[in-house]
Formats: C-alpha cells, sequence, structure tokens
C-alpha cells in the first residue's frame, strides 16, 4: 500500500507503533543496567524453574528487546513483513527478561508490552480503539489508587508542594492539608478518565486538556527544578501527552468504532485479533482483582501509590557493606529496597513483599557467619488510616530462618532468587 494513500486512522497507527519504538529505546537506555543479567540487585524470576537460567539468556531476550524497537521506530509502513517481525522479537524478548526477572515488570514496560501486541494482532481501527481504552483504564485505576492515607501523606502531598514551590507559593503542610492535596490530585486524575470514556466532543476536548495539564504538571513537580525524580519516569509522562494527542485529538465521537471492540466475536475473525481482543480484556480487568489482593501493584496501574506490601531487612551496616559492598550503607539500620534499586539500577524497586522477599533472602545467603537481622513483612496498608500488619522474625546467617521459607509457600509466583547474585563475583 503506498503510504501517501494511508488513511488518517492507518497513518494514527503507524505513528503509534513508530512511538512505541522510540520511547521505548529511550526508555530502555535509561534502565540498561536492570535488562541486564547483573549483579548489584538480586533477581527474582517469575517461574521458580527459571531460578538456574543461564546468563547468556537475559542477553538474547535484551537482543530481541533492542532489535525489536529499533525495527518498530524505523522501519516503514510498506515493510509490513518486516515489522511483523520486529514487533514479534520486541514481544517475545520482553516477555522472556521479565520472566527472568519480576523487577523488569515496571509499569511503562507492561505498557509497552500490551500495545506492541495489539500492534501485532489488530487492524488499524481496532488498534486505535483498544489503545484508547486502555489509557482511560490507566487513569482510572490510577486515581482510584490515589484515594489513599499513605499517598496523600508522602508522594502526594510532596507533589503538591513541589508545584508550590514552582509557582513561588510555600504551604505549611498539616494533615489536613497533605490529606486534600491527595484527595485533590486523585479528583483531577478520576475527571481526566471520565472525561475522556464519554464519547462526546466536548467532553473529550475538556478531557485532553486535562490529561495534558496533569502530565505537564508531573513533569514540573517530578523534574529536574522539581523532586529530581529519574528520567524513565519523565518519558513515560512525555509518552502519555503523545498518546492523548494521538489517540483523542482527531476524533469526537466513538461510539460507531467501540463497537466493533465491545461486539461478541464472530467466525471471521481471525485467531490472530481473538488473541489481541483477549489481551485487551485481560488489561481492562486483570487490575480489578488488586482489591482482592490477586493482580500486582504496578500490572493494576496503581501508580505513584506507596500503600504495597513489602519487606523490612534490619541487618548491622558493617554486616551490609561485607555482603553489599556496592552500596554505601553507613549510619543504616536496614535495608532500603528502593533506594537502592533506583542507585543501582536507575528505576523503582517492585513493589510487592514477594519479590522483596525473594531478595532478602538473597542477601540474608550472603552475610557473613553469625550475622544477625530482623525481617518484618507488612501487609497492604490500610486506606484511611496507612496502619500495615506485620509479621516479625529474626534469626543469623548460620540458620536461616526458616519463616521466610513459609512465607515463599503462600505465594503462587516465585520468591527464590537468582543464583548468580548469591555467589562472589570475580
Amino acid at each position: 500500500m503506498n503510504h501517501l494513500l494511508l488513511t488518517g486512522v492507518e497513518v494514527r497507527g503507524v505513528i503509534l507503533r513508530h512511538a512505541i519504538g522510540v520511547f521505548g529505546i529511550a526508555l530502555f537506555s535509561c534502565s540498561w543496567k536492570l535488562w541486564t543479567p547483573q549483579v548489584d540487585f538480586p533477581q527474582v524470576p517469575v517461574l521458580g524453574l527459571l531460578v538456574d537460567a543461564p546468563l547468556w539468556l537475559d542477553w538474547i531476550a535484551l537482543s530481541a528487546v533492542v532489535m525489536g524497537l529499533v525495527g518498530m521506530a524505523g522501519l516503514p509502513q510498506k515493510q509490513t513483513g518486516w515489522i511483523w517481525w520486529a514487533t514479534t522479537v520486541f514481544v517475545v524478548g520482553l516477555s522472556v527478561s521479565i520472566l527472568l526477572d519480576q523487577h523488569r515488570l515496571q509499569p511503562w514496560a507492561y505498557q509497552l508490552l500490551i500495545l506492541s501486541v495489539f500492534c501485532l494482532t489488530m487492524g488499524p481501527n481496532r488498534l486505535l480503539v483498544c489503545s484508547r481504552w486502555l489509557l482511560v483504564s490507566i487513569y482510572l485505576f490510577s486515581a482510584l489508587s490515589k484515594f489513599d492515607y499513605q499517598f496523600a501523606h508522602t508522594i502526594g502531598y510532596q507533589i503538591a508542594d513541589a508545584l508550590g514551590q514552582l509557582a513561588g507559593m510555600n504551604v505549611e503542610w498539616d494533615a489536613d492539608s497533605k490529606w486534600a492535596s491527595g484527595v485533590s490530585m486523585a479528583g483531577f486524575e478520576l475527571i481526566t478518565a471520565i472525561l475522556l470514556a464519554i464519547p462526546i466532543k466536548w467532553f473529550r476536548w475538556a478531557g485532553i486538556f486535562f490529561a495534558i495539564a496533569l502530565h505537564i504538571g508531573l513533569l514540573l513537580a517530578l523534574g529536574p527544578f522539581g523532586l529530581n525524580h529519574y528520567p524513565p519516569v519523565l518519558i513515560w509522562n512525555l509518552f502519555f501527552v503523545l498518546q492523548v494527542i494521538l489517540l483523542f485529538l482527531f476524533d469526537a465521537d466513538f461510539r460507531g468504532e467501540n463497537r466493533q471492540v465491545f461486539a461478541t466475536p464472530n467466525r471471521q475473525q481471525t485467531l490472530s485479533a481473538m488473541v489481541g481482543v483477549g489481551v485487551f480484556w485481560f488489561a481492562m480487568l486483570f487490575p480489578l482483582t488488586s482489591y482482592v489482593g490477586i493482580a500486582d501493584q504496578w500490572i493494576s496501574w496503581e501508580l505513584y501509590s506507596p500503600r504495597s506490601s513489602r519487606l523490612y531487612l534490619s541487618v548491622d551496616s558493617r554486616e551490609l557493606e561485607i555482603a553489599v559492598p556496592q552500596m554505601d550503607w553507613q549510619q543504616r539500620s536496614g535495608v532500603d529496597w528502593n533506594q537502592w534499586s533506583l542507585d543501582t539500577l536507575g528505576v523503582p524497586v517492585y513493589p510487592q513483599a514477594r519479590f522483596q522477599i525473594g531478595c532478602g533472602i538473597a542477601v540474608v545467603q550472603k552475610l557473613p557467619p553469625r550475622s544477625t537481622f530482623v525481617f518484618e513483612v507488612g501487609t497492604l496498608s490500610d486506606r484511611w488510616g496507612g496502619e500495615r500488619v506485620t509479621a516479625e522474625s529474626g534469626s543469623d546467617r548460620s540458620a536461616p530462618p526458616r519463616r521466610l521459607e513459609d512465607l515463599a509457600e503462600k505465594y503462587w509466583l516465585n520468591v527464590q532468587p537468582r543464583g548468580h547474585f548469591v555467589l562472589p563475583t570475580k
């Protein structure tokens, strides 16, 4: 097909595919170490059978990711066969990478994976409609997660304070004003989701304005003149701005297009299209299971929400320096998983106790003999009061705590770390 004769819908589908490639290259470049078989932070596979997976498998998966992204970003639309192969290579490579380490299931990587499956299995109309509703669901679930005590009293008021400082305001933050800032941010994002979901021109225009304002605010607050967060957060927010413009700006009424997604599959549909629609419904509905403790926080689009379950591991700083010499543990009485991940890999830590228990097992196995430590496993915090229920235990290095192994048995997915972090490096 001549590229010049592509319809408006087809052009936007092509642009979306290029954008996935370009922003994917930027995001993976800023977090490159996470995707290598590094020894600076524990790796915990999704499945137990991958605990002893060879390190070369990580390199092959990363190579596939890079080649796929380059193809998606640079191949012209007339090269349909090569585009299909590039997208397939990216989806397979990223899936293998995530299976080898749960930490790699960053929310932006998860969204790129879903969008790439859409590109691989759908025509241009369905691609845009499904991508549009995926974006609305992200705003919706993200907003609902922010009606939370922990968010309001940590990152919520910090974002509001950073924006106030940039505007020359100096706010005195008491408990009530912190709660108000959290509710206001959550409400703003919820209104954005609702406006974008209503297939009426003026509602959509208002939703576009709210969404762009939301991301500009986050870029200012989290950027170098605000809280100075790490580059992947900023790049992902820029990608959201492009998605909002690309998916919503050029249409006023989507009711006709929506019917083809919500209609019952018929015999004429190909297997590929049915797989794509199945992935769409999984991405839309699976986050609901987080409310009964099934779905993880990030794949439920609970973004910037610190209420997740977690592991607290308290160890003497001198013993930590022996076990993990790449970090400065002075004046610390325990492991700060998030700061450790940010300092070594440039990304926040995967916010689940399951993953962090695996990291704790890896650290305990590297402690000197007779080292003493205490660990606590904290549940999800209470949404309205912020309290957590914790289970505490302690032991020494010569007799690793059985409780960690007992806790591992209650999870469906693996909690054992990969062995190459524990083994001494040469």
